[in-house]
């Protein structure tokens, strides 16, 4: 399986894994939300300054784990390939499940 966070610019990361609360009232935010939640925890969210918050720490994490998977972890393996030994389709599959 082929994780796409790596080859994804900031600008694509950012279209790909940000919640653009910013840009959008809470209906709207609800409303993209509950395409894959539940709908009273999308409006929950929407209306939530401090888990906006979070989801933009959260983003932000993810930023810097993609730095650090290409300028550590990968780096020295000198290949943008990773071989898990688990079928990591089969459990990302599972957890949407």
């Amino acid at each position: 399986m082929k994780i796409n966070l790596m080859e994804y610019n900031n600008d694509e990361l950012e279209n790909h894994a940000r919640l653009r609360h910013k840009e959008k009232n809470s209906d709207e935010i609800q409303r993209v939300l509950s395409k894959f939640m539940d709908p009273k925890i999308a409006q929950e969210i929407a209306n939530d300054a401090q888990m906006k918050m979070r989801l933009d720490n959260e983003f932000d994490q993810l930023k810097q784990d993609r730095e650090d998977l290409r300028h550590i972890i990968l780096k020295k393996q000198g290949s943008n390939d990773i071989h898990f030994p688990v079928n990591l389709s089969r459990i990302i599959w599972n957890a949407k499940e």
